[in-house]
Parts: structure tokens; C-alpha cells; sequence
């Protein structure tokens, strides 16, 4: 019984470490929010779920190509491109503070926006 107790609570200890995660709130901005071409499609913005858990973004839903940019007091201050395959982006570690966080997809006329903080 000793022993389950132990095991129990190490599980314990690895599932908080594992769900320590907190979601980024995005919303959508766009950058010309009338079509600029006759025919383009008018389908509704699928905003992808990222979480951040220390300096680490987490993509846990599917999505496009987009590059990363990072803001703070509106300088830019890291950038980086996220292929459709990524699942994380390490962020450096010398990033401290309140941040905006910007994802722009490839060949569109929106981009996601939010706040982080490192």
C-alpha cells in the first residue's frame, strides 16, 4: 500500500506538470477586410488553439503556415516561420515580460492576435 501511494503520487505530480499549459487567447484583425479580388471566398476565419506553458507555444489544433512575430511596446522583438506540421515553437529564453503576439498565415488578408506573457 506504501508503495501505491508513492506511485499515485508521482502520477500525480506528472499530470500537473503535463496540463500546465494555459491557453492564448487569439482574435482575428484583418489587414484589407473587403475581398480584393472578384470571387474570393468568403468562408468563415478558423482561429488555430495555441497554448503557452513557460516559453514554449503549443499548436494543439491544425493550421497553416504562418510566421510568429512577438511585440513588445510595439517593437518587434522575435519572429519566426511555423510550418503547418509544427506542434511547438521554443521561444528564447531571455524573452521576460508582457508580450503581443501576432501569427500572420501565408497568402492571406488576416492575421491572429493576442497577449502572452513569459
Amino acid at each position: 500500500m506504501k508503495h501505491f501511494k508513492k506511485v499515485l503520487m508521482a502520477l500525480c505530480l506528472i499530470c500537473g506538470q503535463a496540463f500546465a499549459s494555459d491557453p492564448v487567447d487569439l482574435y482575428v484583425g484583418f489587414v484589407d477586410p473587403v475581398p480584393s479580388t472578384p470571387g474570393q471566398g468568403k468562408s468563415p476565419v478558423i482561429i488555430p488553439s495555441v497554448e503557452i506553458d513557460d516559453h514554449q507555444l503549443l499548436f494543439t489544433s491544425s493550421h497553416p503556415d504562418f510566421t510568429v512575430n512577438i511585440y513588445q511596446n510595439n517593437v518587434l522583438v522575435y519572429s519566426t516561420v511555423v510550418l503547418c506540421t509544427d506542434t511547438e515553437v521554443i521561444l528564447p529564453s531571455t524573452l521576460t515580460g508582457e508580450y503581443q503576439i501576432l501569427l500572420v498565415p501565408d497568402n492571406t488578408n488576416y492575421y491572429f492576435v493576442g497577449t502572452i506573457v513569459l
